[in-house]
């Protein structure tokens, strides 16, 4: 009676052996009939790889990207050509017939475009001689003068005013700025023209 269970098992075990042959040679049949492609993406303007190219297989979602390099290798069915579509920011879409498995690397050109977009406006509040209030003009030599690579407040500390602090001391990390008394959540800070949102208090 003992014997009985241990035949069964064995048995069992058998059949999920064949089990697991059977999935992994249908997966090895099915990477076997699978083609490829690879090749590189040039500029035709400069001659120079693109990046990021999107390379596609037309009707299929089979798809890669080309590398730091502008190279790529494409993975698709059992389809002996196919028509291979070329997407870039900047460039003209491509499409191109490839025969798949030739060992000749496909060197691909794209043409450069431009974008015509409509007119961008930047708007600005800044105070001029007509602003009823007081303030400073800080030009570029005087930023230099006082750059030393420490935080930005500290090119701020020797205006009236103002009161810099530095939890290390040295200026870099966790640096503080008051005008007047105001903390930075009630600064209004411009550069450029530019308004900068204050950073909330943690």
């Amino acid at each position: 009676m003992g014997r009985i269970p241990l035949i069964s098992y064995l048995k069992n075990l058998s059949e999920v052996k064949k089990s697991l042959f059977i999935g992994l040679m249908t997966v090895l049949g099915i990477r076997s009939n699978a083609q490829h492609l690879s090749g590189t993406v040039y500029s035709a303007s400069d001659s120079l790889s693109i990046a990021g190219v999107h390379i596609t297989v037309k009707g299929t979602y089979s798809g890669t990207f080309t590398d730091p390099n502008g190279a790529f290798k494409l993975n698709f069915g059992k389809s002996d050509s196919v028509r291979l579509q070329f997407t870039s920011i900047g460039y003209v879409p491509l499409e191109m017939m490839a025969v798949a498995g030739q060992k000749k690397l496909l060197q691909v050109y794209l043409q450069q475009t431009a974008y015509q977009k409509d007119e961008v406006v930047l708007k600005a509040t800044r105070a001029d001689r007509s602003t009823a209030m007081a303030y400073t003009d800080i030009d570029l030599e005087t930023i230099e003068s006082r750059n030393f690579g420490q935080d930005i407040p500290y090119l701020l500390q020797s205006e009236p005013g103002v009161v810099v602090t530095s939890d290390a001391g040295a200026g870099v990390g966790y640096t503080g700025i008051r005008i007047r008394g105001s903390d930075p959540t009630r600064i209004n800070i411009t550069v450029n023209g530019v308004p900068i949102p204050p950073t909330p208090p943690v």
